[in-house]
C-alpha cells in the first residue's frame, strides 16, 4: 500500500500504490501510478519522472522531464528539464526553480509564489471540452454504432459457425437458467484459468497461452450475448405469431431489447451482463453435447 524509498536505487524504480515516497536517490527513472506521489526535499531523481496521481509533489532535484497527470501538482525543488502536467491545479511553491518550460493543461490558471521561477516559457493549454458539449445525437449515434458492431459479429458468427449457434439456441431455449448458472461458473474460472496460465508461462514459457484464452473468452461473451439477443428476439417474435427458420431479424430485434434496456442505469447492466453469461453457458452446452455425440458416434 505504501512504498518508501529513502536509500539509493541505481537504476529506474516503477512503483505502484497508495502513497509512493521517495526522499533518497535514483540514478534513473521514476515510474509511478499511485494515490499521493512525495518526491522529498532531500530527493534526487538522475533522469526522468511519469506519474499518474491524485496528488503529486515534487521537492528535491529531477535532472530532466516530467510529466505527470493528477489532480494536483505541487513543485517545490528543481527540474532541469521541461516540465508537462496535465492537473486540476498546478502550483509552483517557494523555492521550485523550473530551468526549462512549463506546459500545463488545466481550467485552472498557475499558481505561482513569488520564491519560485521558471527560466523557460509557461503556456497554458485548456483541456478539449469537444465530448461533454457534444448533444444527445451523439449518444444516439455511440447506441446505434454499438447495436451495429454487435449485428455484425452476430451475422458473422451464425455464418461461420452455424451448428454451433443453432445447438446454443437450441440449448438455451432448453434451459436457460443452466446456461446462467454455467455461463457465471466459466466467468469465474476461465479469467483465473488464464492468469495461472500466464503467471506460469513467464516462468516455463508459453505466457502467451494465457493470453490468447483471454481472447478466446472475450469472443465467446461477445457471441454469448449475440446468441441470447438471437434467443430473446425469436421468443418475441414466436409470441407476436411470427416466428420462422431464419435468426436475421430475431437478432436486430434482440439486439434493440437488450439495447434500450442497457441504456437504463445498473438494471441495463445486469441484464447484458446476465444475457452475456446466458449465451456463454449455452455455448458450453452445445459444445458439451456435440462432443457426447461425436463420442457417441465413434464407438457406435
Amino acid at each position: 500500500r505504501d512504498i518508501t524509498i529513502s536509500g539509493s536505487v541505481g537504476g529506474t524504480v516503477r512503483a505502484t500504490g497508495s502513497a509512493v515516497t521517495i526522499t533518497g536517490t535514483v540514478g534513473h527513472d521514476v515510474v509511478a501510478g499511485c494515490g499521493n506521489l512525495i518526491i522529498g526535499p532531500h530527493g534526487n531523481i538522475g533522469r526522468d519522472v511519469l506519474a499518474g496521481g491524485g496528488s503529486t509533489s515534487f521537492g528535491g532535484r529531477i535532472a530532466r522531464d516530467v510529466r505527470v497527470g493528477t489532480g494536483s501538482a505541487t513543485f517545490s525543488g528543481s527540474v532541469g528539464g521541461t516540465v508537462y502536467a496535465h492537473a486540476k491545479e498546478v502550483t509552483l511553491a517557494d523555492g521550485a526553480v523550473l530551468e526549462h518550460d512549463l506546459f500545463y493543461t488545466s481550467q485552472n490558471a498557475l499558481v505561482k509564489s513569488p520564491g519560485a521561477s521558471v527560466k523557460g516559457r509557461v503556456e497554458q493549454r485548456v483541456p478539449n471540452e469537444t465530448e461533454a458539449k457534444k448533444g444527445p445525437g451523439h449518444a444516439l449515434l455511440h447506441w446505434l454504432r454499438g447495436i451495429f458492431g454487435l449485428a455484425l459479429l452476430g451475422l458473422l458468427f451464425f455464418l461461420l459457425f452455424s451448428g454451433a449457434a443453432l445447438r446454443s439456441l437450441e440449448a438455451l431455449g432448453q434451459a436457460p437458467w443452466a446456461g446462467l448458472g454455467i455461463g457465471v461458473l466459466l466467468a469465474i474460472t476461465v479469467p483465473v484459468a488464464a492468469m495461472c496460465l500466464f503467471i506460469l508461462g513467464i516462468f516455463f514459457g508459453g505466457w502467451w497461452i494465457g493470453l490468447g484464452v483471454m481472447v478466446l473468452y472475450f469472443f465467446a461473451l461477445a457471441s454469448g450475448y449475440v446468441i441470447a439477443a438471437t434467443a430473446l428476439g425469436k421468443w418475441i417474435l414466436a409470441r407476436a405469431g411470427r416466428a420462422g427458420p431464419g435468426f436475421g431479424l430475431g437478432l436486430v430485434i434482440g439486439l434493440l431489447v437488450l439495447g434500450i434496456v442497457g441504456i437504463i442505469p445498473f438494471l441495463g447492466m445486469l441484464v447484458g451482463s446476465a444475457a452475456a453469461l446466458c449465451g456463454l453457458g449455452a455455448l458450453a452446452m452445445a459444445w458439451f453435447r456435440a462432443r457426447k455425440n461425436a463420442r457417441t458416434a465413434a464407438a457406435t
